[in-house]
C-alpha cells in the first residue's frame, strides 16, 4: 500500500542532504520555466525527475501516487477538449496529423501539470515538515532585516505542512472504506466526503489549540 500523497520519507540520499532552500528556489525556478518553454522541454525535466526520484531511493509506487489526482485532471481535460472540439466542428486530433500538437494548449497544459506534481512530490517526498518551516523563517528574517515575528512564515509552513495530512485523512478513510467491502463510485464520494471535511476541520482545530498552548 502507497504511503499518503505528498508525505515526507526519511532517506540518506543527496536529495535529502540538499539544503531545503535551494530546493524550494529549484522549484520555483521550475515553475517559471514550465510557462515559458514547450513540450520538448517539459519531457526532459519530466526524465530529470524521474533520474532525481531514482537517486533518492522514493519507492516508485509513492511517486505514482503523487501523481494520480494530476492524472485524473488531465484525462478529464483532455475528455472536455475531445467534446468540445465535436460540438464546435473543431477536429482536436488533426493537431497530431500534422504535427502541431506540441503547441496545443490541451496537451501544454497537461504536461505542465504532469512536471509540476512530479517535482512537488520530490520535494515533499525530501524534505521534512522542520526543514520546510525553518527555511521560510529564515527567508523571512532576511526580507525583513531581522525585524520579523515570523508570523507570514508559519502560517505558510503550517498551511505547506496540512496538505499532507488532509491527503493521510483521505487514505485512511479510503482503507477504511475499503475494509468494509464499499465499493468506488458516487456513493463513496457521498459517503465519506462529510467525514473527510469533519476530521480535516477537526484536525485544524487541534493544530490551533496545540500552537495555542506552547505560546
Amino acid at each position: 500500500m502507497p504511503s499518503p500523497i505528498l508525505s515526507y520519507q526519511k532517506r540518506n540520499s543527496l536529495i535529502h542532504r540538499t539544503p531545503a532552500l535551494l530546493k524550494l528556489l529549484a522549484l520555483l525556478g521550475i515553475a517559471v520555466a514550465l510557462y515559458m518553454t514547450g513540450f520538448c522541454v517539459h519531457c526532459i525535466l519530466l526524465v530529470a525527475a524521474l533520474l532525481l526520484v531514482w537517486s533518492s531511493h522514493i519507492q516508485p509506487k509513492d511517486f505514482l501516487h503523487d501523481l494520480k489526482p494530476v492524472a485524473f485532471y488531465g484525462i478529464f481535460i483532455i475528455l472536455v477538449e475531445t467534446a468540445g472540439s465535436f460540438l464546435y466542428g473543431s477536429d482536436f486530433f488533426m493537431s497530431f496529423k500534422d504535427g502541431t500538437w506540441n503547441t496545443n494548449s490541451s496537451i501544454l497544459l497537461v504536461s505542465r501539470l504532469v512536471v509540476a506534481m512530479s517535482y512537488t512530490s520530490l520535494f515533499f517526498r525530501t524534505t521534512s515538515n522542520l526543514e520546510i518551516r525553518q527555511t521560510l523563517e529564515r527567508v523571512e528574517l532576511t526580507v525583513s532585516f531581522g525585524h520579523s515575528r515570523l508570523s507570514f512564515s508559519r502560517a505558510f509552513a503550517l498551511f505547506l505542512n496540512f496538505l499532507p495530512q488532509l491527503f493521510a485523512i483521505w487514505a485512511n478513510l479510503d482503507k477504511a472504506w475499503k475494509a468494509r467491502c464499499g465499493k468506488r463510485g458516487i456513493r463513496k464520494i457521498l459517503v465519506l466526503l462529510p467525514v473527510f471535511i469533519t476530521l480535516s476541520m477537526k484536525k485544524a482545530n487541534d493544530t490551533l489549540m496545540s500552537l495555542r498552548n506552547r505560546r
